[in-house]
């Protein structure tokens, strides 16, 4: 029945992609350069051309004071780890003031709170303990689901960033941008292209427009919006003139968190790029660092979503170590936070409250106690060995 139903279905209509090899050259309307494409040395290019405008609107000290890059990746509910260690993390009264903050899927809800820092620890525990599926998403009904383009309406999810995200906020972001000189990134995936694509977002702030406030929204929900689950999110675009449509979806379709790209340090060599001497990187890994264990029903849907489950497992395991060796090699500090066994509560369904209220506690008693973070690097160096290549 429902190979006959998909014989008939002709989706949601759109503008036309931008045609292959194009994506570099796609410009959001009157704001240009306020994303990286990251398919070739253009896009990250681009990238440090911003990180040298950056450095010449810094003093001398603030050159050469240490630096503190935050990366936060996708997981879903299992956000309320990340939420809850910040907030832990600033009542031990350490929490670095950081120059980068990057995020990625339920990271991209994340990152824009913990860029501005602790005075928005309470949004997050609010974001974290107090959501449920239903301020997330709405079911469609199955056919009209097979029939659009997802399963589910993002209609709640968009109310959610509406609630948070307003035209004072997107002040406070670029003042960090124009006055302290950070930087805030969010990544999205382009469905058409397979490219990942990264978002400026104190760029985008720093333009002060409502079209500005409106183009910060959406991408952090493209960054959130689960393939086929929730609706990909349509940018429109102009190329030589002519208008197109991009098709963008959660980050985690091309990476389950991000730093910069391997390719930048050298990169950065040629270009003269150099950082501060001391950096430090802090990773939040919003889920476990393996798979865990299931009774799996002998069913297409329950065998679909499992393979699916450690087909994530495994790339974001891979995102990490690359992240860790191309520190590694660029001398920054990598420090790494993940939901260890130490947790155990029942995951009842997706954005369980009570199960996503026990994870944010865990995590900030964690934070508070001085006991989230493995930055030794023998100790980093056993934990990636112990992981099949």
């Amino acid at each position: 029945m429902v190979a006959i139903g998909l014989n008939g279905c002709v989706g949601v209509p759109r503008l036309p992609a931008v045609p292959e090899g194009q994506g570099q050259n796609a410009q959001i309307e009157g704001m240009p350069g306020i994303r990286y494409v990251l398919t070739g040395s253009d896009g990250v290019r681009a990238l440090l051309t911003d990180v040298q405008y950056i450095q010449a609107q810094e003093s001398k000290a603030e050159l050469n004071a240490p630096a503190y890059y935050l990366s936060i990746s996708g997981g879903g509910d299992n956000g309320a780890f990340g939420a809850g260690l910040l907030a832990g993390w600033t009542k031990r009264g350490d929490r670095p003031k950081f120059n980068l903050v990057t995020g990625i899927s339920t990271g991209a809800l994340i990152a824009p709170f913990a860029f501005l820092g602790p005075s928005y620890d309470s949004t997050l525990q609010e974001l974290y303990t107090q959501t449920s599926a239903k301020n997330i998403y709405k079911a469609r009904n199955i056919f009209v689901g097979l029939d659009g383009d997802s399963l589910a309406s993002d209609k709640p999810l968009q109310g959610l960033i509406d609630r948070y995200i307003d035209f004072k906020f997107l002040m406070e972001v670029k003042k960090e941008y124009q006055v302290n000189h950070r930087m805030l990134l969010i990544g999205t995936t382009n469905l058409d292209s397979g490219a990942a694509v990264i978002w400026n977002m104190t760029k985008i702030a720093a333009i002060g427009t409502p079209e500005a406030l409106t183009l910060f929204k959406r991408v952090m929900l493209a960054s959130t919006s689960v393939p086929a689950f929730f609706p990909p999110v349509m940018f429109d675009v102009l190329l030589n003139g002519g208008s197109y449509q991009e098709m963008h979806v959660d980050g985690g379709a091309s990476s389950q968190v991000f730093l910069f790209p391997r390719s930048a340090i050298a990169l950065a060599k040629k270009l003269d790029i150099h950082g501060p001497a001391a950096r430090k990187a802090y990773v939040i890994r919003n889920d476990r660092l393996g798979s865990t264990w299931a009774d799996t029903d002998r069913w297409t849907v329950s065998i679909a979503m499992r393979s699916i489950e450690h087909i994530i497992q495994t790339q974001g395991f891979g995102d990490l170590f690359r992240i860790y060796i191309t520190s590694k090699q660029d001398g920054v500090d990598f420090n790494l936070a993940y939901i260890d066994s130490g947790f155990n509560f029942p995951h009842k369904e997706e954005f369980d409250a009570e199960y996503m209220s026990a994870l944010f506690n865990y995590a900030q008693a964690k934070a508070m106690a001085g006991d989230s973070w493995i930055g030794d690097s023998a100790k980093l160096d056993r934990l990636f060995g112990s992981f099949p290549d």
